[in-house]
């Protein structure tokens, strides 16, 4: 069992890849992806979310990984780890609406 500091603040969102290889964190006021190699506890990549992320969730059955962010949902392609879509709602004002939590089926 590894226990290691993340972030240097709360770890705000996790995920487990389905596929055994990585773990993803975030803490909900960087704008990074951290992600982990969960057999030896060391950062594997970081990626850019463009905005303060917060929920994560890698997809069971695709090569995706999602980011809740405050301006929507950032999707990469696992398999390159380049983005592959933002995603997002204007609130009534016609700014990106914050997204908090983010599931993939």
């Amino acid at each position: 069992m590894f226990q290691w500091q993340a972030h240097n603040k709360d770890v705000t969102g996790l995920a487990y890849d389905p596929r055994g290889g990585l773990l993803a964190t975030t803490n909900g006021t960087s704008k990074f992806v951290h992600l982990w190699d969960p057999a030896t506890g060391r950062l594997d990549r970081k990626l850019d979310a463009g905005a303060p992320a917060h929920g994560l969730a890698f997809a069971p059955d695709a090569p995706l990984l999602a980011a809740a962010t405050d301006v929507g949902v950032r999707l990469w392609d696992t398999a390159r780890w380049e983005p592959v879509a933002d995603l997002s709602t204007p609130d009534v004002f016609g700014r990106p609406s914050a997204v908090y939590e983010v599931a993939v089926g």
